[in-house]
């Protein structure tokens, strides 16, 4: 089961905003290791999530601090 999340501060997703609110859903396939990247270049801690609700690609980054895993 793909886990959702809530999030909870506005973020600028190039082409796309995703606004606080918004609700996102892990990535069921690699990152690439693209949150482990933005972790060691950030020192905060993120996960790779999708808008689409089967968890496909495209993904993006963010950190965890600005996600709240809705139930």
């Amino acid at each position: 089961m793909i886990r959702k999340y809530k999030v909870l501060k506005d973020r600028d997703l190039s082409e796309r905003m995703a606004s606080a609110g918004d609700i996102v859903y892990d990535a069921k396939y690699y990152d690439y290791g693209c949150a482990s990247d933005d972790y060691r270049a950030t020192g905060v801690e993120h996960k790779s999530v999708t808008l689409d609700k089967d968890g496909e690609y495209p993904f993006f980054t963010i950190p965890l601090r600005d996600l709240e895993e809705v139930k």
